[in-house]
């Protein structure tokens, strides 16, 4: 009866020490995708696209429609966000402009799409979006380089691309905006002249 005793006792053991290293290894396992997790949220997927950051984005004609009223200075900087009339991501990523700008008033904002004129007063008025929404030319679409809509540049009060990426997830725009340099002001213009 002692030697059933001891046996039983020794496999208990066993089980605590094998739980305790499944439980730590199950941890440190947690933890890595917690890391891993935190990478992906400060980085927005396809960077390696369009412009290289650090380089001038390209000069947008002033006159065409919906960049009259576009004032590219701002000392917070810009979000320019291309989207495409074909592209159901996009359609996801208007909704979430307004706010965005309610919490983000200093920040210029402009939205580059493909498609038509009618097409820019469907989604102006479907979404009620207080940007400017231009339509994207050919000539700045190819000096874009970008293959993947919607995405998104944010560019420093000198014209320089900060950081870029696709934004197709909730909290892209917010990824897009930690990039900015800490120096540059968090506010310049009252959250009233958002309307274009």
């Amino acid at each position: 009866m002692n030697s059933l005793f001891s046996i039983s006792y020794s496999v208990l053991w066993l089980l605590v020490g094998l739980l305790t290293f499944t439980s730590i290894q199950l941890l440190q396992k947690v933890k890595s995708l917690d890391t891993q997790r935190q990478q992906q949220f400060n980085e927005l997927p396809l960077s390696d696209q369009g412009v290289t950051a650090g380089e001038l984005f390209p000069d947008l004609p002033t006159d065409h429609t919906g960049l009259k009223h576009w004032n590219r200075i701002s000392s917070a900087g810009t979000i320019v966000v291309i989207t495409s009339f074909m592209c159901a991501a996009c359609k996801l990523v208007y909704p979430k402009i307004n706010p965005f700008l309610q919490k983000h008033p200093e920040l210029n904002f402009l939205i580059l799409t493909e498609g038509d004129e009618d097409y820019v007063q469907t989604i102006q008025s479907e979404f009620n979006l207080k940007v400017p929404v231009s339509i994207i030319t050919e000539e700045i679409r190819s000096a874009l380089t970008i293959k993947v809509f919607p995405f998104g540049y944010l560019i420093s009060p000198e014209g320089k691309v900060i950081a870029k990426g696709a934004i197709s997830t909730e909290n892209a725009l917010d990824v897009l905006l930690k990039k900015r340099p800490k120096n540059q002001p968090k506010s310049n213009r009252p959250k009233e002249n958002l309307a274009v």
